[in-house]
């Protein structure tokens, strides 16, 4: 009788170690799978979700897409990456979004036609309802495109880009021109060339300023040099300082020029980047150079996001301290299968065993 006793606490050992087995593999299965949203915890990220004012600056590689999610709840997407970047991008939007519980985009506003902010454009539209659009005075190839005297870009993906825009239903689409915005308590201010052609289409760029609770923030596309000259009156007459600074063009050393700089005064930068000449040496010297306290990069931070709060408070998380979770449950697991040192062959034996005496 003890004999047969011991058996069956054996078979129940053996029971339950096959039950934490099957219990830790569905538990990697989740894990893998929500790779995206559970780095979005372990960094910090819900906590810039709890915020008033949400900015996220996507890691999309060397291309741009940021995010502002407003205190009324209304979105606006500016620019979105590449397509190489497409599925990046629609990864961490998708958490993004849904931590706030938003199932659509009120506003999508293209910088100008390069393909490194146009290219996942289609992939947006395809997944989410976007109320309204703002595009560059560039025209495209595209069949859909309507005649205006704008300059012609001739690349695919923007006559993509243009044809996915014009053909997206329920959704208002305008050229960028200057606008005042007003989302409840925060402001977006949009600033386009003084010109009606530039020769270069990162020139087509407008400045986009954000302002909530005494915070602004200034988003500058891929501004060339000469846009920054002639903002620089906008700068005085508005008497504009910046806190968070969406540096040009990936922190290209054509762009982001001392004196422009100088003039807005940013506190914090933010360089969307991804191969291994940008940021530039001189831009992160021009920055350091005006005072700036952290400069910030996704090419070795990850994704970055800024909160704001209804105190002016705010938070800046990003991806420094990056936990690789799937790999540290993958060592988890392995060292759970080690200590608890099943054997199937005993569980046979052991069962064989046990319905013998009966």
């Amino acid at each position: 009788m003890k004999k047969l006793v011991s058996k069956i606490k054996i078979d129940k050992n053996v029971l339950l170690k096959t039950f934490f087995l099957i219990l830790l593999s569905i538990l990697l299965i989740f894990f893998l799978i929500n790779h995206t949203y559970l780095q979005f915890l372990a960094n910090g990220f819900n906590q810039i979700a709890k915020a008033d004012l949400q900015v996220y600056f996507f890691d999309v590689g060397q291309a741009s897409s940021s995010l502002i999610i407003f205190p009324n709840d209304c979105s606006m997407l500016i620019d979105t990456g590449s397509k190489d970047s497409r599925n990046e991008l629609l990864s961490q939007l998708d958490v993004a979004l849904s931590e706030n519980g938003l199932k659509k985009i009120d506003f999508l506003l293209l910088t100008h036609s390069d393909a490194d902010h146009t290219g996942g454009v289609k992939s947006v539209l395809d997944k989410y309802q976007v109320d309204n659009i703002y595009r560059p005075k560039l025209t495209s190839d595209s069949s859909l495109e309507n005649e205006i005297d704008f300059k012609r870009v001739e690349t695919l993906t923007y006559a993509e880009a243009i044809s996915s825009i014009m053909s997206e239903p329920n959704c208002e689409v305008s050229c960028v021109e200057k606008r005042f915005i007003d989302f409840g308590d925060a402001f977006v201010s949009i600033y386009p060339g003084e010109k009606e052609k530039y020769s270069e289409t990162n020139a087509y760029s407008p400045f986009v300023t954000v302002s909530f609770e005494n915070k602004t923030f200034l988003f500058t596309g891929d501004v060339t040099q000469e846009r920054e000259e002639e903002f620089l009156d906008d700068i005085e007459m508005l008497n504009l300082q910046i806190d968070f600074l969406s540096v040009s063009h990936h922190g290209s050393k054509y762009s982001s020029s001392e004196r422009f700089l100088e003039a807005i005064s940013p506190k914090y930068s933010f360089v969307s980047a991804g191969d291994k000449t940008h940021p530039s040496n001189e831009v992160l010297h021009r920055l350091k150079g005006v005072g700036v306290e952290e400069v910030f990069c996704t090419k070795t931070q990850g994704m970055l996001a800024v909160g704001i709060f209804d105190d002016g408070d705010f938070k800046i998380k990003m991806e420094t301290n990056y936990i690789d979770l799937p790999f540290i449950i993958v060592l988890l697991f392995c060292g759970c299968f080690a200590v608890l040192k099943i054997d199937f062959y005993n569980l046979k034996y052991y069962n064989r065993k046990y319905f013998k005496h009966f």
